[in-house]
């Protein structure tokens, strides 16, 4: 009776313990949150899309949170939306992020912008609140780059690969998308 009793709460307690919440979210589920950047030295900024000079496309610049609480995003399966607005109000269009392969050229960088539908890049998830994206090479990261918009020196997100040396490329740090749950 002992017996039955020991293994029937070792077998209560396996399943349970294989039961517990992961710490990685369903993306097939929407989730608005706003996204920050986590890079030595660099705090408190957001993520924010402004209007680039082309049309259909979203420049990605990091700005002090406190005045700009970053621009709305949601995870659609493996695509990374963002949810823009102009004077506060929401243009009611997705945009989803994007940027080319730069592959294994050590040193480069490639801008990450916001296009215009949900025609971007696949293969973003999240671990542990991180976004993450799909690599085409092992050294391939985000970075917070200076970078010059439209006229105006800007801290832009890139894309790109270290250096040979493993530092960040010229101008850039390299940088973690962090989830921030202040969007209302």
């Amino acid at each position: 009776m002992v017996f039955f009793t020991l293994s029937t709460l070792t077998l209560g307690l396996a399943a349970l313990t294989s039961a517990l919440p992961s710490r990685t979210r369903d993306t097939t589920q929407r989730s608005n949150f706003s996204l920050a950047l986590n890079a030595v030295n660099y705090l408190h900024l957001s993520l924010n899309a402004i209007q680039s000079s082309t049309i259909g496309i979203m420049d990605l610049i990091f700005e002090r949170q406190c005045t700009y609480p970053g621009t709305p995003a949601y995870l659609n399966n493996t695509l990374l939306i963002f949810t823009p607005s102009v004077y506060g109000y929401p243009l009611g269009t997705p945009y989803s992020m994007s940027f080319p392969s730069v592959g294994d050229n050590y040193g480069y960088t490639v801008p990450v912008t916001a296009i215009f539908g949900e025609n971007g890049n696949t293969g973003f998830g999240e671990s542990n609140g991180v976004i993450t994206a799909k690599l085409d090479a092992t050294l391939e990261s985000f970075f917070a780059c200076n970078e010059t918009l439209d006229g105006v020196d800007r801290f832009a997100l890139k894309w790109g690969v270290f250096k040979a040396d493993g530092g960040a490329p010229d101008g850039c740090v390299a940088a973690q998308l962090v989830e921030s749950f202040n969007v209302q």
